[in-house]
């Protein structure tokens, strides 16, 4: 079929115009009339098998992850002319790229983005999947946000994607040994040299970075040319910003173990990245901190009783009526139930009044 403003993709789905185009295929704005709602199709326009199977691998492990931050997806199919896609739900905002063009954020909008990236990364991670391509670009924050909320994360763009388990991994006949997959600015040191030999850590070596950039308004590692930016990230070249920032002297500390080439060294799990945030900016007259520290929206639960009930609690996408039931739910998720991690057992408190005092 030719994709144009008006098209039937199907009897449900008709197109209105093309909001984006990558690399993969193009991604247009649809209205489905069974849902009398927006809706966003990613279509796999390329023939390269190889493209075609990271479109199958995208849908195949999007499907795991059950977060109120990652893109939900509610359909899949083939056009009457044998072409993939992928329906999505419709977000509307900017991606933290262009945000961050504006300015960077301080130390609470900047937390906010962290608990939210962490909770979509951790149940990806849960789920057995590496994104292997975080990046700003791939940070979506809806506009508007929820009351009392500075930002609201969707996580984007799981073509980059793998299982975790190399038992279970398609990646052998995708991935040619030493081929580099991702975007070099954001990726570790190991993932420069082999795309293959990742593991979780390198999606957190990723974190680092983009909460460094959004800080600071510019990545760690930069280079005129992509021979020094590679030479820059293998020898962790970076300028720590703490103190030009007017932060605690623990969060260049937190970079510095995100940022470790040694990934022995490294955060070994999203509970480890939170909890050194949060011990960042905990001071001597805070509580001790948490056994663990992985509580979606916690970070606001200290401020108002009532935001806790609300904003704070994370929508548990869960709960949501499968597509063929019924319309999607809302960008925030049907219900208020809080998300766990699957080592998080009990009440935690939070220290963001603390954090919120680095507002700039």
């Amino acid at each position: 079929m030719r994709l144009a403003p008006g098209a039937m993709v199907s009897p449900a789905l008709q197109l209105v115009a093309q909001i984006g185009e990558g690399g993969m295929g193009q991604v247009w704005e649809a209205w489905h009339h069974g849902y009398g709602c927006e809706v966003a199709i990613k279509f796999a326009l390329s023939r390269d098998p190889e493209i075609l199977q990271r479109f199958e691998r995208e849908v195949d492990l999007t499907a795991r992850i059950a977060s109120a931050h990652v893109v939900r997806t509610f359909e899949h199919a083939e056009t009457d002319t044998g072409t993939p896609y992928l329906v999505m739900e419709r977000l509307r905002g900017q991606n933290l790229a262009e945000r961050l063009r504006a300015g960077p954020l301080d130390a609470y909008a900047a937390s906010w983005l962290l608990w939210q990236i962490c909770d979509a990364v951790g149940r990806a991670h849960a789920g057995g999947v590496i994104h292997r391509d975080l990046k700003p670009d791939n940070v979506y924050l809806v506009e508007p946000p929820p009351p009392g909320a500075p930002l609201f994360v969707k996580l984007l763009d799981f073509g980059l994607s793998r299982a975790n388990d190399p038992l279970e991994s398609d990646e052998a006949p995708l991935t040619r040994m030493g081929s580099m997959m991702g975007t070099p600015t954001y990726m570790s040191p190991e993932q420069l040299k082999d795309a293959r030999a990742v593991d979780l850590r390198s999606d957190l070596w990723a974190i680092g970075v983009i909460v460094y950039e959004a800080l600071s308004g510019a990545p760690p590692f930069a280079a005129r040319d992509l021979p020094s930016l590679l030479m820059s990230i293998c020898r962790g070249q970076y300028e720590p910003i703490a103190a030009r920032l007017g932060l605690p002297a623990k969060v260049d500390g937190w970079i510095a173990r995100a940022l470790c080439l040694d990934r022995e060294r490294r955060f070994q799990s999203i509970a480890e990245v939170t909890a050194g945030w949060q011990d960042a900016f905990r001071t001597e007259s805070s509580a001790p901190p948490p056994s663990t520290m992985y509580r979606q929206y916690s970070a606001a639960a200290a401020e108002a009783d009532d935001l806790n009930r609300t904003v704070a609690r994370v929508p548990d996408v869960s709960g949501v009526a499968p597509a063929s039931q019924g319309a999607p739910a809302s960008y925030y998720g049907e219900r208020s139930d809080i998300v766990r991690s699957p080592d998080d057992d009990d009440d935690q408190p939070t220290n963001m009044h603390e954090i919120k005092g680095y507002t700039g």
